[in-house]
């Protein structure tokens, strides 16, 4: 018996361990086209040694056929280039389902956890889909993550028309 409690002391020490690394978004970058935006705003603020994205979008009519393309490629301190993930899927079926990406799935825990209202398709007209503050929060990551540069780039399709163009450049650094 008190080899299992001593297992679980050491699995909480490993879990609470403190990051000594954090994400720094640098530049956000966000620009629509056709005429399905009514409102667009977003901003990008460092505050408490923190970056935070706030966002929101009000659609004029409803979003149907959505599709995604993505890419993360991650540059180490040696300039070596890793791609976390590409993707070209529907959000729809995306958000029903759990994807197998351990790294897009902390990165969507997260988003999740800021954004007011359920993310549901078809996405809706005249509704205000709003981000508040979100971060990439250190503790949800592994307790050893490389230093370097990261960038995401996102398009997104609508009926195969271009519809939104979104880019966050960032970086992990040492806290």
């Amino acid at each position: 018996m008190s080899v299992y409690l001593w297992l679980l002391l050491i699995s909480i020490g490993v879990v609470s361990e403190e990051r000594h690394f954090k994400f720094i978004f640098d530049r956000l970058t966000v620009k629509h086209f056709g005429e399905i935006v009514e409102e667009l705003n977003y901003s990008l603020i460092q505050l408490n040694n923190r970056s935070y994205i706030s966002a929101n979008l009000l659609l004029k009519r409803d979003m149907y056929k959505i599709v995604l393309n993505t890419t993360m490629d991650f540059w180490n301190m040696d300039n070596k280039k890793t791609r976390l993930y590409r993707m070209r899927i529907d959000p729809c079926i995306f958000l029903e389902q759990i994807h197998k990406n351990r790294f897009v799935n902390m990165f969507t825990k997260s988003l999740f956890q800021h954004t007011a209202g359920q993310l549901t398709c078809p996405l809706k007209g005249k509704f205000n889909y709003t981000l508040n503050n979100w971060y990439m929060d250190e503790m949800d990551f592994p307790a050893f993550w490389p230093f370097g540069t990261f960038q995401a780039k996102t398009d997104i399709s609508m009926d195969t028309k271009k519809t939104f163009n979104i880019m966050l450049r960032g970086r992990v650094a040492k806290k």
